[in-house]
C-alpha cells in the first residue's frame, strides 16, 4: 500500500499513477501549508516596507551611473562664479530649498561627518517616496565643483499619519492617508583632501548649482544637556508653557534648547530672543515647504535629527521630549546627579511615561506661594495626579551619548554611528520617570491617578525664576 504501482496497459494512452488515499492527504496538506505560508510572507514583506517608511523607495541606495563629470575651476566674485568664462548666479543660504522643480526631493541641512572607515557630506531632507531617480551631489571648497554620486535612505517613521491644517491651524488625524513624502538621509561620499564648504544635489548629470547648503562642520563641546524639540507650529503662543518648560528644564540640567520655528507669536519670539541673548536657545527657522497633509508631523524627524547633527559635536548629550515633558529623576535632584548613578559607557537612557492629567482640578493643598503658581498657570505644580506607568515600547523618551547615535525616532533611537541598535539601558521606572502633562487619554481614569508630589521639590527655586523672566520681559 505504501508504493506507488503503474498498471501495464495505458488508460486513455496516458499511464496512471496509483497513490494510496494516506499520502494523497499527506501531499493535499503539505501543498496547503506551502500555500499558507506564502500568502503570508506576500503580506508581511509589504507590511515591513510600509513601517519602515520605505513602501516604495525599496532600493534604500540610488548610484549615479556612467561616466564621471570634468571638475569645474571655481572664481568667486561676490555672489557669482565662472564657468569656463560663463557667469551664472548660486547663492549659498541655509533652509529648505527643492532639489528642482519637480519636487521630489528637498533639502535643509547639511553636515561634514567622519565615520570609521568614510569620509562624507550627511544632507537632511524629505522625498517624494514615489520616486526613483538617481542624484548626483555637487561639492565645492570654493575652488572647485567636484561631482560624486548620491545616495539616499528614508528615515525610519515611528508612525505613517499624516496631519492635516484647516484654516484654524487646528491638527486633525486621518489614518487612512499615507504620507507623500519622508523625511531622508543623503550622503555624498568625499574624494580625498577635499573639504567642501557647501553642497548641491541634482537629478541630472554634471548640472552646476544654482543654490547650494552650507557644509556645518564639528566644533568643541561646550554643552552637557541639549534638549531637541519638535517644530513649534500653531502658531505657538503659550508663553507660560514656554517659560515654565525652559525655566524647569535649566533647573534639571539642560543647558541649551534647540527649537525649531515654523510658525510662532510675535510674544513667543520675543520670549525666544531673551533666552537667545544668554546663549541658551538657538532658533532654526523652518519653512518648510511640504504640503503637510504629506508628511508627518510638520516634518518631526527630520528636525529631531538634524538636531541630533547640529549639536552631537557641541552638547555631551541629546534630550529628547516635548514642550509638556520632563525627565524626572525619583532619587535625584538634577539630571547630573543621576546620570552619575545610572550604568555607564551605554549610549542610550530610555524612560518610561506617566501621564498626568490637565483637565482635573489644581491641586486642594495648600502652599506657600500657590496664588502665585495659578497666576502663572504652572501645571507642573498644579496637576499632581497621574495614570499607570506606560511599558518600555509605549511614549518612551530618552537621553542619548550624542556623539554615538546615527539616526534619532520620536520615542526610541533607530541606530548607532556603528551600525547597531543596542546598547540601551531602560531605566527603572523607580528611579526615574517622564512626567508628560496633557489631556488624559482615558476619561475614566481621570479621578483614580495616583497622586505624586515630586514637582514640589522645585517649587521655590522654578516660581523665582519664573517670576523674574516675567518681570523682565514685562509680560505681567
Amino acid at each position: 500500500m505504501g508504493t506507488c504501482s503503474i498498471p501495464n496497459k495505458p488508460v486513455c494512452g496516458v499511464y496512471r499513477i496509483m497513490l494510496p488515499l494516506t499520502k494523497v492527504r499527506r501531499i493535499s496538506k503539505q501543498l496547503l501549508k506551502c500555500v499558507i505560508l506564502s500568502s503570508v510572507i506576500g503580506l508581511i514583506i509589504p507590511l515591513v516596507i510600509f513601517w519602515r517608511g520605505e513602501y516604495v523607495h525599496v532600493l534604500k541606495y540610488q548610484w549615479v551611473p556612467g561616466e564621471t563629470c570634468q571638475d569645474i575651476p571655481v572664481v568667486r566674485t561676490d555672489k557669482t562664479i565662472e564657468k569656463r568664462y560663463i557667469s551664472v548666479n548660486m547663492t549659498v543660504q541655509h533652509g529648505w530649498q527643492a532639489v528642482d522643480n519637480e519636487n521630489l526631493f528637498y533639502l535643509f541641512s547639511s553636515f561634514y561627518v567622519v565615520d570609521r572607515d568614510s569620509r562624507h557630506v550627511l544632507l537632511i531632507g524629505a522625498m517624494d517616496k514615489r520616486t526613483y531617480d538617481d542624484l548626483q551631489c555637487a561639492v565645492t571648497d570654493n575652488k572647485t565643483i567636484k561631482y560624486v554620486p548620491a545616495r539616499y535612505m528614508a528615515m525610519w517613521d515611528d508612525q505613517l499619519l499624516c496631519t492635516q491644517i484647516n484654516p484654524y491651524y487646528t491638527v486633525i488625524w486621518d489614518d487612512q492617508i499615507l504620507c507623500r513624502y519622508s523625511p531622508t538621509f543623503f550622503t555624498c561620499d568625499l574624494p580625498n583632501n577635499f573639504h567642501p564648504t557647501s553642497v548641491a544635489l541634482s537629478r541630472k548629470f554634471c548640472q552646476l548649482p544654482s543654490q547650494m547648503l552650507p557644509v556645518l562642520y564639528p566644533t568643541e563641546i561646550t554643552k552637557k544637556f541639549t534638549i531637541c524639540v519638535a517644530p513649534l507650529h500653531g502658531p505657538y503662543d503659550n508663553v507660560n508653557e514656554l517659560i515654565e518648560m525652559i525655566e524647569l528644564n535649566k533647573i534639571l540640567g539642560a543647558d541649551h534648547f534647540t527649537f525649531y520655528n515654523f510658525n510662532i507669536s510675535s510674544r513667543v519670539n520675543r520670549i525666544l530672543d531673551h533666552y537667545i541673548k544668554q546663549g541658551i536657545v538657538d532658533l532654526v527657522p523652518w519653512n518648510m515647504p511640504i504640503n503637510l497633509t504629506r508628511i508627518h508631523y510638520y516634518g518631526q524627524m527630520a528636525a529631531l535629527n538634524d538636531c541630533l547633527y547640529r549639536n552631537r559635536h557641541k552638547s555631551r548629550y541629546i534630550v529628547v521630549q516635548d514642550m509638556d515633558e520632563f525627565i524626572i529623576s525619583k532619587k535625584h535632584r538634577t539630571w547630573h546627579e543621576m546620570m552619575l548613578d545610572l550604568p555607564s559607557g551605554l549610549n542610550v537612557y530610555s524612560f518610561q511615561s506617566v501621564q498626568f492629567s490637565v483637565d482635573i482640578q489644581d491641586i486642594e493643598t495648600n502652599f506657600q506661594g500657590k496664588e502665585s503658581v495659578k497666576k502663572f498657570n504652572l501645571v507642573t505644580l498644579l496637576k499632581q495626579k497621574h495614570g499607570p506607568v506606560y511599558d518600555r515600547t509605549t511614549r518612551t523618551k530618552y537621553i542619548v551619548e550624542a556623539s554615538r547615535i546615527k539616526e534619532l525616532g520620536i520615542h526610541n533611537v533607530w541606530q548607532l554611528r556603528d551600525g547597531s541598535t543596542g546598547n540601551e539601558y531602560h531605566v527603572p521606572p523607580e528611579d526615574a520617570l517622564m512626567f508628560h502633562y496633557r489631556h488624559w487619554f482615558n476619561e475614566k481614569e481621570i479621578f483614580t491617578g495616583k497622586h505624586n508630589p515630586r514637582m514640589m521639590m522645585y517649587k521655590d527655586n522654578l516660581l523665582t525664576n519664573i517670576q523674574k523672566t516675567f518681570e523682565k520681559l514685562k509680560l505681567i
